[in-house]
Parts: structure tokens; C-alpha cells; sequence
């Protein structure tokens, strides 16, 4: 499977079941990945968003919290 991360900070946005591993080098932010992966993936913690981020090997999940100001504005 492609992820495609953000090369700012390496978070994943979107993923690609189609494209075959020779395929992503015209995608200069894919990287193969041979694991599962789901955005699906951990729980959701009340007064967190979830972000999932590339560590090198393997996608981990990050927890930011949510900032009061972003919680009044809903």
C-alpha cells in the first residue's frame, strides 16, 4: 500500500491500494508501506484529534489536544 505524508511533519493524509510500488516514484510524497493501515485505526479520546504521523518504519498515532478556543467555536 502508498501512504502519502506531508513532508512538513509527517503526517499521513491519504493512503492508495492502487499504485503499484514502482508506480509512487512519480509521487514525490509516497512511501510503500507493507503493514495494515487504517485510518480507522486507535481510539478517539475526548478532547483530542487524532493524527496519524510516518516515524520512519511505521505509522504511529498522535493525540493533540483540542485547544478551548476550538471547542467554544462549535
Amino acid at each position: 500500500m502508498v501512504l502519502f505524508v506531508n513532508s512538513n511533519d509527517s503526517s499521513i493524509y491519504a493512503t492508495n491500494y492502487l499504485v503499484s510500488k514502482e508506480g509512487i516514484k512519480k509521487y514525490p510524497d509516497a512511501i510503500w508501506y507493507d503493514g495494515d493501515f487504517s485510518f480507522e485505526q486507535g481510539e478517539e479520546k475526548e478532547g483530542y484529534t487524532k493524527i496519524y504521523k510516518w516515524d520512519g518504519e511505521k505509522p504511529i498515532i498522535e493525540y493533540i489536544p483540542v485547544s478551548y478556543t476550538h471547542l467554544r467555536a462549535h
